[in-house]
């Protein structure tokens, strides 16, 4: 498995404040904040990428090799905060 960082380009403090819902890949990007909060009624909604696909066996081989390097990328943000 190949592990990939993302670099946050920021001068200053970034503040993310959730009030609503962050589905999937708002909760990525939720994760490059300085500081992260969530209102008492926000929800963070964390789950596997998906996809859909149509062709042969190689395509549908290719849509997996992607859908795993995406999760490890995501992975790894999530990581990256904790």
């Amino acid at each position: 498995m190949r592990r990939r960082r993302f670099t946050i380009c920021s001068k200053g403090n970034v503040a993310v404040k959730i009030d609503g819902i962050a589905a999937f890949a708002a909760s990525v990007v939720a994760m490059a904040g300085t500081t992260v909060e969530m209102s008492s009624l926000g929800m963070l909604m964390i789950h596997n990428p998906m996809t859909a696909s149509i062709g042969d066996v190689q395509e549908m081989e290719r849509a997996i090799a992607l859908l795993d390097e995406v999760k490890e990328s995501i992975i790894n943000a999530y990581e990256i905060r904790a």
